[in-house]
């Protein structure tokens, strides 16, 4: 049974254990959590319930959720209905683009990420909460529309009274209406009910006094847009809705929707029209909020795609480059340039792994830690690169909490925020970090999308420079946006740090205004483990022995790799697909030491074609590669204490992770 104060949410999947974990991940926002385990049930529910939001899985027996979308948008009731795929069958560009045509609004990708499933529920919610809001109010103008109406055949008498009755019915209405007569077609006398104040912060008084005022408070852009829905209603005579910005009476830009009935008269003519205006500036804001993530969430894809394949040919351009320095003596005028190629080949994998942290695709190695600690340690390099007209100082607070993230990443956070912070005070400045333990609460929550309930570790590193203004804010996470001069900055600083902290389940918040410095707030999750030593690195042997399969896709790397795990000392079987590799290895798994495999590949990818081997040799050894992986991949090759190496890799690292493993009993 529903309660009125629940907003119902149908989540559709076969296999009840998805449906106990989308539950578990949205029981406590207060949902009304409607599961059904097929298509047909969906259906059913959907004749009897308004949802206001529907998770649907793709690959069900009997009827897939391509389908039952489909036939939801043949039902005038469920048309409208936003559906959100949740699977794990749409990796492929060409079923997302079959998902959209049948009328999905978004895709989650399994296993999910719990912040992007709340985020984007509680904003299809919030909306569907307003939307019932204003067809109340919608309902209220009706009736005030038939009230008008019944009074046309009243007497005189009656139509005093009538007239009481409507300015009592008026001035009850919780939202803001208004009336406006027209004289000669054109709008003459507007008469305001109480709640427009609470809208505009002027009172009705106010209003009907100065004629102009309504029209003075409309934002200038839309004033255009706002006439000539007007001009619609008195030529059309039809009911015109439209949604425009005005200034508050305390300043501040407010959004709302304002919908216009016409009142006619006996002979048809349009004696007035009846308004009614509803606040939308938070359904606004919340639209903004989703259209912002899914564009982060599609830049980020292409990000991570495009470092991926760059990656690949990194390997390439630095491998050749290593194979051929030996050969070439010191003074050989065609050593400095190799030497050039290897440096800009590094440089260029340094662009590529900032673009994997802002797609949340590169190999981390999260670990408990203390923030102060590590901020301590990374103090005197952060003076160094600030320069001494930067007073730097750090306020960490007692007792602080532990998180779990890479320290590798805390320094990358903090080596782009002081770069920034000194490009912004070029007369010298002040620069300070901070560490406070938070608990966010669910009012804070409903406001920011991307900050769950919880406990976290903020840290706050505030600069007093130039500042920015709202349109730079906008965009300040994007890759490649940048206000520095050309050459003077990549653009992916704050991208990258934009991915770290989502990659680590956080949220970022930026506060700044021209002339008045700016302040970032980096918000990571509470973790209840302890903080553990590092391990240090096994000395590399000076050379290899045994016989490696090398299985990648890229033919030109395969090359290259095969080389150089020669000249390593290596014996090396080469395969370009995972199912070529897996036939060499039966024949000759007997002799193979080691697998060095690509992980992202065609047919299969790495993790798999590894397990096929193991069904023939349960004691096989792998090694891991690739420029990215998906991070349900990542999940299961780190994780689980299998080896991995960063493409582009150099071949010191290369050697030693081969040593490492075939070192092991």
């Amino acid at each position: 049974m529903k309660t009125d104060d629940k907003i119902p949410v149908l989540m559709v999947d076969d296999r009840p254990e998805n449906l106990l974990s989308l539950e578990a991940l949205l029981s406590d926002l207060g949902l009304d959590l409607v599961p059904a385990h097929s298509g047909n049930e969906a259906l059913r529910l959907t004749l009897y319930t308004e949802f206001a939001l529907v998770l649907l899985d793709v690959q069900m027996p009997e009827m897939d959720g391509f389908e039952t979308a489909e036939l939801m948008r043949k039902n005038p009731k469920t048309r409208q209905l936003p559906i959100i795929f949740v699977t794990a069958g749409m990796k492929e560009e060409h079923h997302q683009f079959r998902g959209y045509e049948a009328g999905a609004v978004d895709y989650l990708m399994k296993p999910i990420e719990p912040t992007a499933l709340r985020s984007k529920v509680r904003v299809f919610c919030e909306l569907f909460r307003q939307r019932r809001a204003l067809e109340q109010h919608e309902r209220s103008l009706e009736a005030l529309v038939a009230e008008r109406t019944a009074d046309l055949s009243m007497t005189a008498q009656q139509l005093l009274q009538s007239k009481e009755r409507y300015q009592r019915l008026l001035e009850s209405i919780v939202s803001y209406v208004y009336t406006v007569t027209v004289e000669n077609g054109r709008p003459a006398r507007t008469v305001h009910n109480a709640a427009c104040e609470s809208v505009t912060g002027f009172s009705g008084e106010e209003c009907e006094s100065d004629a102009e005022l309504w029209l003075r408070i409309v934002h200038p852009e839309d004033r255009q847009l706002l006439q000539k829905a007007t001009e619609r209603l008195l030529s059309e005579k039809k009911t015109v809705s439209v949604e425009h910005r005005i200034s508050h009476k305390d300043g501040t830009l407010r959004w709302i929707r304002n919908t216009m009935v016409p009142d006619l008269g006996a002979e048809g003519a349009l004696v007035s029209f009846d308004g009614v205006v509803a606040d939308i500036t938070e359904r606004k804001r919340l639209e903004e909020q989703l259209l912002h993530s899914q564009k982060m969430e599609s830049i980020g894809r292409l990000a991570g795609g495009v470092a991926h394949d760059f990656n690949n040919m990194l390997s390439v351009i630095l491998g050749s480059a290593q194979l051929l320095k030996p050969d070439l003596p010191e003074a050989s005028p065609g050593r400095k340039f190799l030497d050039n190629i290897v440096k800009a080949a590094q440089r260029s994998s340094d662009i590529t792994r900032q673009l994997l942290a802002f797609s949340r695709k590169g190999v981390v190695s999260p670990r408990p830690v203390n923030l102060a600690e590590l901020i301590v340690e990374s103090q005197k390099m952060l003076a160094l690169l600030i320069g001494e007209d930067v007073k730097l100082s750090f306020h960490p607070a007692a007792e602080l909490w532990t998180v779990k993230i890479d320290p590798l990443q805390i320094d990358q956070m903090l080596m782009n925020l002081a770069a920034n912070a000194r490009d912004a005070m070029p007369q010298g400045g002040n620069l300070t970090i901070e560490l406070a333990n938070i608990r966010v609460d669910g009012d804070y929550s409903h406001y920011h999308l991307d900050a769950l309930p919880g406990d976290y570790v903020q840290l706050a590193v505030s600069d007093t420079g130039i500042g920015m203004d709202p349109q730079t804010l906008e965009h300040i996470f994007e890759p490649y946006f940048t206000t520095k001069k050309a050459g003077k900055g990549t653009g992916l600083g704050l991208a990258t740090l934009y991915g770290i902290v989502t990659q680590n389940n956080g949220f970022v918040h930026v506060y700044s205004e021209p002339g008045r410095g700016t302040t970032f707030r980096i918000c990571l999750p509470r973790s209840l483990q302890q903080g553990a030593a590092p391990e240090a690195p096994p000395a590399a042997a000076p050379s290899g022995t045994g016989t490696i399969l090398l299985v990648e896709d890229e033919e030109m790397l395969l090359q290259v790799a095969s080389r150089q795990l020669e000249q390593l000392g290596y014996s090396v079987l080469k395969a370009a697909t995972p199912r070529e590799a897996i036939s060499i290895y039966r024949q000759n798994h007997g002799a193979i030491d080691l697998i060095v495999t690509d992980v992202v590949m065609p047919e299969m990818n790495g993790k798999e074609m590894v397990e096929r081997m193991r069904a023939v040799s349960p004691e096989a050894k792998a090694l891991f590669m690739s420029g990215y992986t998906a991070k349900s991949v990542l999940r299961e090759v780190v994780e689980e204490g299998v080896y991995f190496i960063q493409k582009p890799f150099d071949v010191k690292l290369l050697h030693e992770k081969i040593r490492r493993i075939l070192s092991e009993e």
